[in-house]
């Protein structure tokens, strides 16, 4: 593989490679919000192009089947942020044995992770979104600031989704101002957080991400039969080339969201 990525050209060690490698992985693991709750398919290889999706909302009767007719071929979308690393840096880093700063790397990362985020949540480059999918469930959103509205609100969207045949686990993301609003206790119930009991329901967990707007929500039914990520090429480093005398780097990744039942979906508004 990192022939196509020409890390021989760079003028990094290995052990520098390393420390770039370890930034990219840490940063996505604690930025990643739609690969916490959506399961993974692949990685698949970097000469990946497309995937195929089956609608599978319709699929009933004694025997449940794939309808050819209704199979998508869907392209992987890349994602790619670029960075510097300056030849004085680099330099130093030689005489010295002082590292060159990865903040610029770090800094690349983050982009990174909003962007994939931002691309499973609201779509784009002709992908649909978790919010913007076709034939999602709604539920209502409420008004969070009154106490117990958040409960009632998750509960009333876990429940439409399994009278629609959805079993969980849910999962529930929101918008971290909205988050917050269930960080508070719950009336009736002494000093235990809302948040606890929305916990009970949403057994696959609750996230927060900015890719949400303030007073919007999205519960998800998690299975891999309703939605998964494809993933070609995995988040890694790549070397562009000398930029003068300092040197240009790319983080690159191709991913596709695969919404197999839409109706696994139910955004709260």
């Amino acid at each position: 593989m990192n022939e196509y990525l020409l890390r021989e050209d760079a003028p990094l060690s290995k052990e520098d490679w390393e420390r770039i490698d370890n930034t990219v992985v840490e940063v996505a693991k604690r930025l990643l919000v739609g690969r916490r709750f959506i399961h993974l398919f692949g990685p698949l290889g970097h000469g990946v192009q497309f995937v195929t999706v089956d609608r599978l909302d319709g699929a009933a009767g004694d025997v449940v089947a794939v309808d050819l007719s209704q199979r998508q071929v869907v392209q992987l979308v890349t994602i790619q942020k670029d960075f510097k690393l300056l030849w004085q840096d680099l330099a130093n880093g030689e005489q010295t044995g002082l590292k060159f700063d990865v903040g610029p790397v770090a800094v690349a990362a983050v982009a990174a992770a909003q962007a994939e985020d931002e691309l499973i949540f609201k779509g784009g480059s002709g992908m649909e979104g978790l919010l913007s999918v076709k034939g999602h469930t709604t539920s209502p959103l409420g008004n969070w600031d009154e106490v117990n509205a958040g409960i009632m609100a998750v509960a009333g969207a876990v429940g439409k989704l399994m009278g629609r045949g959805f079993l969980g686990p849910f999962a529930l993301v929101t918008n971290p101002v909205t988050y917050a609003k269930l960080l508070r206790p719950v009336h009736g119930q002494g000093a235990q957080l809302e948040i606890k009991l929305v916990e009970q329901i949403a057994t696959a967990g609750i996230f927060q991400t900015p890719a949400l707007k303030e007073n919007e929500a999205v519960v998800v039914s998690t299975g891999p039969e309703n939605l998964d990520l494809a993933v070609g090429q995995d988040l890694v480093t790549a070397y562009l080339g000398p930029d003068g005398l300092d040197h240009i780097f790319r983080l690159v990744e191709t991913v596709a969201l695969r919404i197999k039942r839409p109706g696994a979906i139910c955004v709260l508004k």
